[in-house]
């Protein structure tokens, strides 16, 4: 990094194969195919080093992209955004998110013909009191709005999963309850979704992967409140 009377410092940068010359905000000013023709280009921006010679042989037109300057840009900032560790540890967490429940409910929706969102009130209730949970415990469990809750429930008493039911200790309180073939279609889910995380998740990761992982996960789930009445989460 060089200081001169128009930038406070000047930084050259590789990123993903090709060099930048970026001012002190990170805004690219050029962009080149070699370090070589990044490092002349910061020559003449820092005004240092005109002296012909002083960094090797002038770089060739094949050395550097025809780019114009961008001094508006936020193009470098973005890409050490991208390349950065953290950023890229958390990009692989929500692509492997995506990637499990993505296959989750395909394999759901062929074995058992209902979605990750039925099977998620199906479960909770099962494991509720008595079986069966208020809709506003069952809203908070699952993350929805009351609105949201209220529809979900809906859909599922459409389909014959589930029925509401006045509470016999609060009568201002509806519960929901498995129906005989809600419950019949929750043990079909049950199987299918412990054979498909089995084949999606299991089997590509050997016993110390496994260990490993969730050694690792629980570490960043350690400052975390306790999800332990989540029993699956989309």
């Amino acid at each position: 990094m060089i200081a001169n009377d128009r930038f406070d410092t000047i930084t050259i940068k590789e990123l993903r194969g090709r060099w930048a010359v970026c001012d002190a905000n990170a805004v690219p000013l050029y962009e080149y195919t070699t370090e070589a023709a990044a490092k002349h280009k910061a020559e003449q921006v820092r005004g240092w080093g005109r002296k012909k010679g002083s960094l090797g042989a002038q770089p060739s037109t094949k050395d550097f992209m025809p780019v114009v300057p961008q001094l508006g840009s936020d193009r470098c900032r973005v890409r050490n955004h991208l390349n950065d560790e953290g950023a890229q540890l958390m990009s692989l967490v929500v692509q492997t998110y995506r990637h499990l429940t993505d296959n989750l409910e395909s394999d759901l929706e062929q074995a058992v013909g209902i979605s990750l969102t039925f099977f998620d009130v199906l479960i909770h209730v099962a494991a509720g009191p008595d079986a069966r949970l208020t809709m506003s415990r069952l809203s908070s469990q699952l993350a929805l709005t009351t609105g949201g809750m209220t529809r979900l429930v809906d859909r599922m008493v459409e389909a014959g999963l589930v029925l509401r039911q006045n509470s016999s200790s609060d009568r201002r309180s509806i519960q929901v309850v498995l129906t005989d073939a809600g419950q019949e279609v929750l043990t079909l889910a049950m199987a299918a979704q412990a054979k498909s995380i089995d084949s999606h998740l299991i089997v590509p990761l050997n016993d110390s992967d496994r260990s490993s992982l969730a050694v690792t996960l629980r570490k960043v789930l350690g400052h975390a409140p306790s999800s332990d009445n989540v029993l699956y989460v989309r």
